[in-house]
């Protein structure tokens, strides 16, 4: 109410709540009020309305934008002002309306952030579907890219590592929880080569239910295996390998340090062993039954070996019955046996060349011929009947025969009843031809008066010519040459001399003062000297 005597001042006004003033109905510079609201307005220099204050200190904006950010307001100018939406990535939001208990939202480059039921953390546990290190592994570290805990040292190239300090055992634990016919729980190590199925080294286990043929294979088993490569097992420093059953306190099986291999329980016969830990001096091993050997102690002196009843046995010689021998101990070497008195053998010693077997008062001897008194034919100077070269001999006392001219170069022997010609010397002692060829670079050998040739060669390395022999050599003809060289000598052999499959003729000699010997026979039909020996080195 005016004071007494005074006309009231009233600007424009409007007492309706949310009235605004239009520009016509102001004058630059002119106030206008809004009763109802209590906010003051003018006119400004361009014409617009503007608000210059509020009751309560409000202030209306005339707009209102929320730029980038993803929020929206309800109203631009009055009133209470609501952003909708949500705050982007690229203005420092996650874009996210909701987040699932315990997920842990990640980056999706300027979108919204993702967020997954298999990445999330709840109370201690983090789980994901998959974790990648890429840190710098080549330097030295006490603990892997993956890590539990701090190694008690330091190394190079540690992808994962899990030390922990319990007065028990750690562990680090695989499980397959499968009882399928398939199903294992495998460790794997692979090289640059590897592929799923090669190069590889594996060790597993298989499940209750596994099936397959062999150890590998076999429910329950625990396996160690190699695909495409050799597997080691060993030590690397003087230690040994142990290998132990059924938490045995004692080794099953020991490879000592010094390599040498030994078990505990001898090898049973079953599996091809002795079954026995010991042996006395002498002891001969036998098998009668079960799993180990016998042995038979060392018998008397002189004792011999016969088969018993059920197990080898000694006795003494007294007690045997011989039958017909084929071989007799005792003699040298052209001993003649006879008996010296019933029952008993003994030997005469080969004469001297050329003597001739008589009967001496007592026994047989050797006599030269020089001392046979030979009595003159009875009958007639000539004997009636043979052939050119035939040889006559008793068939019977007063009995005379003839044996025809034998084989060029057989030889003549007793037979069984009569004498006999044949190609084999069979016992008779014949002194080899041997003969010396001159020391020089080429070997020419007469097959006709040689049966072993031999030089003494001090040439200088170089070749030696080995021409073929003179003479006319005879089918199984047998012939031996015998170098020393002082120095190696490049043999160049005739083509008669011939080598084989199995035995090639020697390309050099040994030299080194060493005696070399090769052995020829002679084959008609071939037409070659065959090698049949060679011994070098002497």
């Amino acid at each position: 109410m005016a004071q007494s005597g005074y006309t009231p001042l009233a600007i424009y006004h409007s007492a309706t709540a949310s009235n605004v003033p239009s520009a016509s109905n102001l004058q630059a510079g002119e106030l206008a009020i809004n009763t109802a609201d209590g906010k003051l307005f003018y006119k400004d220099s361009s014409g617009n309305v503007q608000t210059i204050a509020s009751k309560s200190g409000n202030v209306n904006v005339s707009s209102f934008s929320a730029g980038t950010t993803g929020f929206t307001p309800n109203t631009a100018t009055t009133g209470v002002v609501t952003l909708a939406g949500t705050l982007n990535v690229s203005n420092g939001g996650t874009g996210l309306t909701t987040l699932g208990s315990g997920y842990i939202p990640y980056g999706n480059g300027t979108s919204a952030f993702n967020s997954s039921s298999a990445f999330n953390f709840v109370g201690s546990t983090l789980t994901s579907p998959f974790y990648v290190a890429n840190g710098t592994t080549t330097g030295s570290l006490t603990a892997g890219a993956f890590s539990y805990g701090t190694l008690g040292y330091s190394d190079v190239n540690i992808l994962a590592s899990f030390s922990s300090g319990v007065n028990t055992y750690n562990q680090m634990v695989l499980q397959n929880t499968s009882s399928g016919n398939a199903a294992s729980t495998n460790f794997n190590v692979s090289n640059n080569n590897a592929t799923s199925t090669t190069n590889f080294g594996e060790f597993g286990i298989n499940s209750s239910g596994f099936t397959g043929s062999g150890a590998f294979s076999t429910a329950g088993n625990v396996y160690l295996a190699a695909a495409s490569t050799d597997i080691a097992i060993g030590t690397y420093g003087a230690n040994a390998i142990h290998f132990v059953v059924n938490s045995g306190a004692t080794d099953a099986a020991t490879i000592s340090s010094s390599g040498v291999f030994s078990l505990a329980t001898p090898l049973a016969t079953t599996s091809g062993g002795t079954g026995r830990t010991t042996y006395n001096t002498g002891d001969i091993p036998f098998y009668s039954t079960g799993t180990a050997l016998n042995t038979l102690a060392l018998g008397t002196t002189n004792y011999v070996l016969t088969a018993g009843a059920s197990a080898p046995q000694y006795v003494a010689q007294s007690t045997l019955s011989v039958g017909s021998a084929t071989n007799l101990v005792g003699g040298t070497t052209g001993a003649l046996h006879y008996q010296s008195a019933p029952n008993t053998s003994t030997f005469l010693s080969l004469g001297t060349t050329n003597y001739v077997l008589t009967a001496g008062a007592s026994a047989p001897q050797y006599v030269a011929q020089s001392t046979l008194s030979v009595g003159s034919a009875t009958t007639a100077t000539n004997i009636a009947g043979g052939a050119a070269g035939s040889v006559p001999y008793n068939t019977a006392s007063g009995t005379t025969t003839f044996l025809g001219l034998g084989t060029q170069n057989y030889v003549l022997t007793a037979g069984a009843s009569a004498p006999q010609y044949t190609n084999s010397l069979q016992s008779v002692g014949v002194t080899p031809r041997v003969v010396v060829i001159a020391d020089g670079t080429s070997v020419t050998i007469n097959g006709d008066t040689t049966d072993v040739a031999t030089q003494a060669n001090t040439q200088a390395t170089g070749t030696l010519t080995i021409n073929a022999p003179t003479g006319t050599p005879v089918n199984g003809q047998k012939l031996i040459f015998r170098l020393n060289s002082v120095n190696v000598q490049t043999f160049s052999w005739n083509a008669i001399f011939a080598g084989s499959n199995d035995l090639a003729l020697p390309a050099t000699s040994t030299g080194s003062s060493k005696y070399d010997y090769v052995g020829f026979m002679y084959n008609s039909t071939a037409g070659k000297w065959q090698l049949l020996a060679k011994v070098f080195g002497f």
